[in-house]
């Protein structure tokens, strides 16, 4: 296996921001050091196949795990080795589809819809930020830790059924 990526062939990973491995635990540390290994051995100028065979990480995830390090951190640097970080977050979600809002399921499938809703309408989402800062709009994140996903679905279900009859009103909601 050649090298196909062009734009990669000449990467500077001496000044990669680093990790500290040691504060991971076993597995995210194994499956960190592979990484780590084979983007080291990718930018000595190894053989994607050399890689694969050394490492086990495949090709297309060598490929976006070098496209990873060469994201922009918040930090204006780049992600460098960090961005090798197991369930490490390299960019926010962004919904791509629709929403169906319609679906007899219910909310599902709905990640994303209100940052989606606040990027259509940048009016919007200054508003909201003015409504925050001026305290007249209070935001509550609701903890579910202490159950099971079943039986949170389930309470999700009965509440939403109490708060949707109609003739109810805000007061019936305590």
């Amino acid at each position: 296996m050649s090298r196909r990526r062009a734009d990669l062939q000449q990467l500077d990973i001496a000044h990669w921001p680093s990790v500290d491995y040691s504060a991971l635990a076993g597995r995210a540390r194994e499956s960190y050091l592979k990484r780590q290994l084979a983007v080291e051995l990718y930018a000595k100028g190894e053989s994607v196949r050399s890689i694969v065979k050394q490492t086990g990480v495949e090709m297309r995830q060598l490929y976006r795990l070098l496209q990873r390090c060469l994201a922009v951190h918040d930090d204006t640097r780049l992600f460098g080795y960090r961005g090798l970080l197991p369930r490490q977050r390299v960019r926010d979600y962004v919904r791509r589809k629709q929403v169906n809002t319609l679906d007899p399921r219910g909310s599902r499938g709905t990640a994303g819809a209100f940052g989606m809703l606040l990027e259509r309408h940048p009016g919007l989402q200054t508003w909201l930020k003015h409504q925050i800062r001026d305290r007249r709009v209070f935001l509550e994140q609701v903890s579910t830790c202490n159950r099971t996903g079943a039986q949170d679905r389930c309470a999700r279900s009965a509440r939403a059924r109490r708060y949707n009859t109609p003739g109810t009103t805000r007061g019936d909601r305590a």
